[in-house]
């Protein structure tokens, strides 16, 4: 309350003097003590450029806290404010909240033989809004312990209650994600600890709890509305590629006999997506235009099959990586970004050279 009318005093005496406001130290604390809180519940974990953006959004809102002589006005602003999220993880981290507490134990002068406090960091770095959530009220790791045996075994029956292994994954989704945060197990042990994350239905369950973003409503939309954009890039393409310019030629004429559902195949870093070929299945440019079926193969190992169509099985490759919490396959980085942060909208970090120019012609 006091902070709010001395803002409000300030405000109205900068309008006519056009000075700054000058505030007690109690109350810059209460300020950046609001900030943290509003930016954690948002981010554990802001960027620098994060940083920036939170503090000139306060001196834009609140014009009585510019500072005089700063070239951006907020510079003091920004460094306070990263300071304070510091202080702010580290109390949070002491009373064991999930999300700042597995970066703890790190070097200190009680423990300097430890790793170094900034390297190793777990923080969402894809736009995870869910990343490392606490568990439900009233739950414990015992309870949610038997509530995965439960769906474990319920797995294993040929005509399976697909309602209750729902409500299963939604309760024990905090466990899930201490246990591949923290642990990064690999994915053959996933499978058998949690088999309900490799159903499709799952995955896509598992993308939303994490990101509250529905993957196939919003991937499926965003190529709806790029693909007449998309096609006309590709086009160009066809003339000026001497490499794939064959390739191109091949799809585009399949596209113009109106079958779309493409994508390269591959093996790329243990990910890829295979498919079943049948004698009568027709073949463009190596690629198999409508496959028997397609199954999904990750650290060399199949882990689900029966996808309908090869965007279907991109979709779930792409929802497996962050169910699983696993890198981009290399071959593929630039691919899934541009997934994520265009299609899918997931994170406002910058984009490659390469990724932007594409951004922008597709926007053109």
């Amino acid at each position: 309350m006091e902070v709010e009318f001395a803002l409000r005093e300030g405000y109205c005496a900068y309008l006519i003097h056009e000075t700054v406001l000058k505030i007690t130290r109690d109350q810059k604390h209460n300020i950046l003590d609001r900030m943290a809180w509003t930016i954690f519940n948002s981010k554990a974990y802001p960027s620098d450029r994060q940083f920036a953006k939170a503090a000139e959004a306060l001196v834009t809102k609140h014009l009585c806290l510019k500072e005089p002589g700063s070239k951006t006005g907020c510079d003091d602003w920004k460094n306070s404010l990263t300071f304070k999220m510091g202080n702010y993880r580290q109390k949070l981290r002491r009373v064991g909240f999930p999300e700042v507490a597995v970066n703890g134990g790190k070097r200190s002068k009680h423990c300097p033989d430890n790793e170094h406090a900034r390297s190793n960091i777990k923080r969402a770095r894809r736009a995870e809004v869910n990343f490392l959530p606490n568990f439900p009220q009233g739950e414990d790791e015992a309870s949610l312990e038997k509530q995965r045996l439960e769906m474990v075994h319920e797995m294993t029956k040929e005509n399976r209650d697909l309602p209750l292994i729902n409500q299963h994954m939604q309760k024990t989704f905090a466990l899930r994600r201490q246990e591949i945060v923290q642990s990064s197990p690999t994915v053959e042990h996933l499978r058998t600890r949690w088999p309900a994350l490799f159903l499709e239905a799952q995955v896509h369950a598992e993308f939303q709890r994490i990101t509250n973003q529905s993957l196939q409503q919003t991937f499926y939309s965003a190529l709806d509305h790029h693909t007449p954009r998309l096609l006309t890039l590709f086009r160009e393409k066809e003339g000026k590629s001497t490499t794939h310019g064959g390739k191109f030629s091949s799809i585009l004429r399949v596209y113009n006999e109106q079958v779309g559902e493409l994508s390269n195949p591959g093996i790329l870093d243990g990910v890829a997506i295979l498919s079943v070929v049948g004698q009568h299945n027709e073949v463009v440019g190596g690629i198999p235009i409508r496959p028997a079926h397609v199954s999904i193969v990750l650290e060399d190992k199949i882990v689900m099959t029966n996808s309908r169509s090869w965007p279907d099985a991109l979709v779930v490759v792409f929802g497996l990586l962050y169910s699983l919490h696993l890198n981009y396959p290399k071959a593929l980085g630039s691919t899934f970004e541009f997934m994520q942060k265009v299609f899918l909208n997931l994170d406002d970090g910058k984009l490659k050279p390469k990724l932007l120019a594409l951004k922008n012609e597709l926007l053109a």
